[in-house]
């Protein structure tokens, strides 16, 4: 896997080139290349340019994949509809993340235009989203990580120290996988009915569908319990209602 950075507000700028991650070192140094403060103007269109430009100097970009970030609405040219042919033509994926209620919601259109997947963040200090929606992304794309090693079934204690002098909002996520090719892990997806939400029309009306498909490797898991939370909503247990296909695992 090979990964490149590319950091945007007024202009977009190439952060990091196309990088083979072979080993742990190279991921923690792909992370401390990250930017940590937004600022400037939204240049979507120019960012996703500047990431195929990525993509076509280490050769053919057909199939490469973009992932874009961002928490506000575009108000630069060129913007992302005058890009969208572009892309299509060049044959990359582009999957998008929200982030926030501000993010330009065009960057789902555009991700469903172009095979691409939309992930949501509330961008709050306790949520887990993005990283979340990030491995989704890359477990879709077939694409493992380095450095991961097997571990024992216990308890673990993990020690986090803030080097700085104020406080700061932490969370871990702990993402197990599968210890061989043969042994394939449970997954589940979600499914929303519709990504465009109108809060102002009629409550009475408008209905909003959440579906979950519960599979390990090619199995499709039924019987299970399912439950899902819509933002800080109680949680809910999913029910097979039995439309569709039969035994089809769908909640």
């Amino acid at each position: 896997m090979s990964v490149g950075i590319v950091s945007f507000s007024t202009l977009a700028t190439t952060l990091v080139n196309l990088t083979e991650v072979t080993y742990a070192s190279v991921r923690q140094t792909l992370v401390e290349k990250l930017p940590t403060e937004a600022d400037g103007v939204t240049a979507i269109g120019k960012a996703l340019l500047e990431a195929l430009k990525l993509l076509e100097n280490a050769g053919d970009p057909r199939g490469g994949v973009l992932i874009l970030v961002s928490d506000g609405v575009e108000n630069q040219e060129p913007l992302m509809a005058d890009v969208k042919h572009t892309l299509l033509e060049k044959g990359v994926i582009l999957h998008v993340i929200l982030i926030s209620d501000y993010a330009d919601k065009n960057m789902i259109e555009l991700s469903a235009a172009i095979g691409g997947q939309a992930f949501f963040d509330p961008g709050t200090p306790d949520t887990t989203d993005l990283q979340s929606a990030l491995r989704t992304i890359v477990s879709d794309d077939d694409v493992s990580s380095p450095g991961a090693a097997p571990v024992q079934v216990g308890t673990w204690t993990i020690i986090m120290k803030n080097q700085g002098q104020s406080t700061v909002v932490t969370n871990v996520a702990v993402t197990s996988k599968s210890p061989s090719e043969e042994i394939y892990p449970i997954r589940a997806r979600t499914f929303l009915s519709q990504h465009q939400i109108d809060f102002n029309a009629d409550s009475s009306t408008m209905r909003l569908v959440v579906r979950a498909q519960v599979t390990k490797g090619y199995t499709l898991l039924i019987g299970v319990k399912v439950e899902v939370q819509l933002g800080t909503l109680p949680w809910k247990l999913m029910k097979d209602d039995g439309l569709g296909m039969s035994n089809d695992a769908v909640f």
